[in-house]
């Protein structure tokens, strides 16, 4: 079978294209997701050598039979057909009866397929002056061979390789072997030949935790922590390792005939730097708001309605509302500067006191601008209170009845007047935020006066100057930046 030809028979052998046929399920974690996404990218844009190392990444963090296929399906596109041979065998024995039956077939038929075009080796190690086989490491071009794969078929690619074989108190036995595409079980016998003639000393080695292993110039002689043996005269570089503590590492000088001990403590090894934490956002120190102040306020009428002699001008009291504008600024954590603007009316009808028993209607329209310092607590949810100056203006329109010259009938007279003075506010109430969108309930108290707004002949409209007026405000607005 040609190579485009067994490409084309493994994509048509696993089912479908490599990302609808791998999304992973909500059971995969969320960096296996990214893993895998990243992957599926790179597979698609032929980068098969990244795509490779973005699915193992994504099967360390979440192992999956199908992610160990996507593995499968970027060594066969990198022509390296012994490994996507045990990626699809360890995709088997992982997924079991979870795959379905038409996925188990075709892998199974891929792996088929690919036999061919690789060779296979039976290693065998063997050691002479030893009354028991020592503990050995095999490698195959320099790379480890575990002890699984010694106990079946090694498959690699046609051509040269190397095999070596070592173990402590042995010489390094090494061999190069040729094989041909389709060469079956090649027997490879490696001997390791015993230094034992040599002089000798014993080591015994007891770490804590007692699953470390413990490395014997670069062999691995024990998985328990715990190991006791003869080692040659010399230097012996010893290593004692576990994942998550610091490796201990020492050389020690080898006496002929000399016992020796070595107690050995892990420590922990330290956490990784944590990154620093991202700076806050910065304070949006802008804002505005807008709304209605409900309010209302008393004040007597002056000689502009009625007469400056008429005894009857009594309190009125009026309500009404205002629209209302602010625009603040942060001075800090707690303080802040508004400048705020407001203008409304309120009006009141009611009997004539002429006794005419006509009814009088009077329309106050008012207006303030001025400057406010504001504390506000911390919170979400927060106490809000402010202290302003600033200017006040009133303008009156009045159509009032009266009795002119003991004529029978009433006559309409239409006041009118206007004025300015200077205003104290004081407001308390509370605030919150949802994200940007700020709102703001208070209450408030506005001292101001109104001795100079008179009518076109200089009366006063209103009596009783200062006078003071009481609303609740409701505004919501927005943080700008």
């Amino acid at each position: 079978m040609t190579r485009s030809g067994l490409a084309l028979a493994l994509c048509l052998a696993l089912v479908g294209p490599l990302a609808s046929a791998l999304e992973p399920d909500a059971t995969h974690t969320e960096a296996a997701r990214k893993h895998f996404s990243a992957g599926v990218k790179l597979y698609d844009a032929k980068d098969y050598p990244a795509a490779l190392e973005e699915f193992r990444r994504a099967y360390a963090e979440k192992p999956s039979p199908g992610i160990k296929r996507n593995v499968a399906l970027c060594l066969k596109e990198l022509h390296r057909y012994p490994e996507a041979i045990e990626a699809l065998e360890q995709m088997l024995d992982e997924g079991g009866d979870s795959i379905k039956p038409e996925v188990r077939d075709g892998a199974r038929k891929t792996i088929d397929e690919m036999l061919p075009l690789v060779a296979s080796l039976r290693i065998r190690v063997v050691s002479t002056h030893a009354a028991v086989q020592p503990a050995y490491e095999v490698f195959v071009d320099d790379q480890p061979v575990s002890a699984e794969r010694l106990s079946r078929s090694v498959r690699v690619m046609p051509g040269s390789h190397k095999l070596r074989a070592r173990a402590l108190g042995f010489q390094e036995a090494t061999q190069t072997v040729e094989v041909d595409a389709g060469a079956y079980d090649v027997p490879v016998t490696l001997e390791l030949v015993s230094t034992a003639l040599a002089p000798m000393g014993t080591l015994t080695v007891r770490a804590v935790p007692p699953d470390s292993d413990i490395v014997l110039d670069g062999v691995t002689v024990s998985q328990s922590g715990a190991w006791t043996g003869p080692v040659p005269v010399g230097t012996l570089h010893v290593e004692v390792r576990k994942p998550d503590y610091l490796t201990f590492s020492r050389v020690l000088d080898v006496r002929a005939n000399e016992s020796m001990e070595l107690p050995v403590r892990l420590e922990p090894a330290p956490l990784p730097p944590q990154p620093p934490p991202p700076p806050p956002p910065p304070p949006h120190n802008w804002y505005v708001l807008g709304g209605a102040t409900i309010e209302g306020e008393s004040m007597s009428q002056g000689a502009a309605f009625y007469g400056a002699a008429d005894p009857k001008a009594q309190p009125r009291s009026f309500g009404g509302a205002t629209f209302t504008v602010k625009v603040g600024r942060r001075l800090g954590r707690f303080w802040m500067i508004e400048g705020v603007g407001e203008i409304g009316a309120y009006s009141l009808q009611y009997s004539s006191p002429t006794g005419t028993g006509r009814q009088d209607r009077v329309t106050v329209t008012n207006w303030i601008a001025g400057p406010v310092l504001r504390f506000r607590s911390a919170g979400n949810v927060r106490f809000a209170g402010g202290i302003g100056a600033g200017i006040e203006g009133q303008g009156t329109d009045a159509s009032v009845y009266l009795q002119q010259n003991n004529l029978p009938h009433c006559q309409p007279c239409e006041v009118s007047g206007a004025g300015t003075s200077g205003m104290f506010l004081l407001e308390a109430g509370i605030q919150f935020n949802i994200k940007r969108v700020l709102f703001d309930a208070s209450l408030l108290y506005d001292l101001h006066g109104v001795g100079n707004a008179v009518d076109g002949g200089g009366n006063r409209l209103w009596l009783d100057s200062p006078t003071g007026r009481i609303g609740l405000r409701l505004l919501a607005g927005y943080e700008l930046f």
